[in-house]
């Protein structure tokens, strides 16, 4: 009876059923979203980083806004909480910038102007 047992739980160590769980992302509520924090780390840093060339103005001046968020899946296939549009502001510019999931990359969505 316990090789049985002992051959049932080795099984469903196998196959993921029993062992480590995954420790949970950490997340960050932005705006009324819940995203998670290290993609929207990346995420304001590449937004900042384009703004800030576009608008010929200094990242510190750059207020962010998201103003919509969708379901991500991560390379692990988690569902997590990424921004798709975030609106920008500084220097008297406004813009929306939109995410481009084929390819992973923030674009602007208008025309930059006040």
């Amino acid at each position: 009876m316990r090789a049985l047992l002992v051959s049932l739980f080795t099984s469903l160590v196998g196959l993921g059923v029993v062992g480590c769980a995954t420790a949970p992302r950490p997340l960050v509520t932005q705006d009324g979203h819940e995203l998670d924090a290290d993609l929207w780390a990346r995420d304001a840093a590449a937004i900042q980083t384009r703004a800030a060339f576009e608008f010929s103005c200094p990242k510190e001046s750059l207020h962010l806004t998201v103003l919509n968020a969708g379901i991500h899946m991560d390379r692990v296939d988690s569902a997590v909480g990424r921004a798709t549009e975030v609106g920008v502001e500084a220097c008297g510019h406004r813009a929306v910038y939109v995410y481009l999931s084929q390819n992973g990359e923030w674009l602007m969505n208008t025309e930059g102007k006040p």
